[in-house]
């Protein structure tokens, strides 16, 4: 009775949870963005841009950004 206890333990709780744990992948990911700013004066644009590696819901990245105004 305990094998059998064992085994549907390991079948429930085991694999599931490894099974999930190999969908997160890291993988490259770029955000880029392109705006009109303005304020008392004209109105210019701006235009950023981040790099990075992104897992899961995580995102790590280093960016660069130029504002026209």
């Amino acid at each position: 009775m305990k094998k059998y206890l064992f085994l549907i333990v390991i079948f429930v709780f085991i694999i599931p949870f490894s099974v999930f744990a190999q969908k997160n992948e890291i993988h490259f990911n770029s955000i880029n963005a392109f705006a009109a700013v303005g304020g008392q004066s004209e109105v210019n644009t701006a235009f950023q841009t981040v790099n990075g590696i992104q897992f899961s819901n995580w995102f790590t990245g280093i960016g660069v950004g130029v504002d026209n105004y």
